[in-house]
């Protein structure tokens, strides 16, 4: 009589699955902060209203159509994968205990997904990176055109209160169609987290050193201008990175297009090859989606 009975799986089946629902659900994400989820249905997503900056126009004579094939901006969905597996000798000797810590573990890597995806976009978005927004420049560039304008959303200063207010007004200044103001409003400051201290500082300090008496101090006018998003994945990279981003539009300055949402499934048929084969039952995650770039002027890159 064979030792790993269906009861014995379907029991496994149910643990795992708990685990995994249980640490998906308790993982702290930040994506969602700074991207916009768009739903999938297809291998990529084509985005080509991006470059349309809209707003409305007294109608004097025909309407104006936009055209949304101007600037044709493809997002491929990529397949991810997780899989651990159980050997079969583990299940006869009814040693599993520490499978449901995998399946835990492996739940918090479905939920934190998204972020390393976005973060992944996030820093091929700089200016010596690889990742392209719709207008076929980096996300963070100093050349980017709009309505026959050239406007920078990077620099290199150091997180300060100065360098604060400086991007902020730089992106208070974006202009659209015949110099009208894109009325972006950054609302959120993000960095790595060793910058955390002084952003906290620059966001929610009552008071600032005075830049010309260095005894004295001043009312901190930046507080609560933002709220503080801090990137742990950002520390890995540098340890100087910050920006501004505007998340209070329709449509936030990254996209994460989702065509799967994380899926935990099972091989556990014991006449499967890998069962049969290397004793191994598995258990896993698969999900596709890729993280992408909104519009450029509603996020600013400062020092990496």
């Amino acid at each position: 009589m064979p030792l790993v009975t269906p009861a014995v799986i379907s029991a496994l089946n149910t643990s795992f699955s708990l685990s995994y629902q249980g640490a998906y659900s308790k993982a702290p994400v930040f994506w969602d902060q700074i991207a916009t989820e768009i739903p999938s249905n297809t291998t990529s997503g084509t985005y080509g209203w991006m470059q349309q900056v809209n707003s409305l126009r007294q109608w004097a004579g025909p309407r104006v159509i936009r055209d949304l094939a101007g600037s044709a901006y493809n997002l491929v969905n990529l397949p991810f994968e997780l899989t651990f597996g159980v050997d079969k000798h583990d299940l006869d000797d009814q040693q599993t205990g520490i499978y449901n810590l995998r399946a835990q573990e492996f739940g918090n890597a479905a939920a934190k997904w998204p972020d390393e995806q976005v973060v992944a976009a996030l820093w091929a978005g700089r200016p010596a990176g690889a990742g392209l927004c719709f207008d076929g420049l980096t996300m963070f560039n100093a050349n980017h055109m709009l309505s026959g304008v050239a406007q920078s959303n990077t620099n290199t200063l150091a997180l300060s209160p100065a360098a604060y207010e400086t991007v902020r007004a730089a992106m208070r200044g974006f202009v659209g169609e015949s110099g009208r103001s894109l009325g972006v409003r950054p609302n959120v400051l993000w960095c790595c987290p060793q910058l955390e201290s002084t952003a906290k500082r620059i966001l929610e300090a009552d008071f600032m050193a005075d830049a010309v008496v260095a005894t004295a101090s001043t009312i901190n006018v930046n507080k609560g201008t933002a709220k503080l998003l801090v990137i742990d994945e950002l520390g890995a990279l540098s340890t100087t990175t910050w920006g501004l981003a505007d998340t209070t539009k329709p449509i936030k300055p990254m996209i994460w297009q989702l065509r799967q949402a994380p899926l935990f499934t099972q091989m556990t048929d014991p006449n499967a090859e890998s069962v049969m084969m290397t004793r191994q039952y598995t258990w896993g995650v698969e999900a596709r989606g890729a993280a992408g770039y909104g519009p450029w002027w509603l996020a600013y890159l400062g020092n990496v």
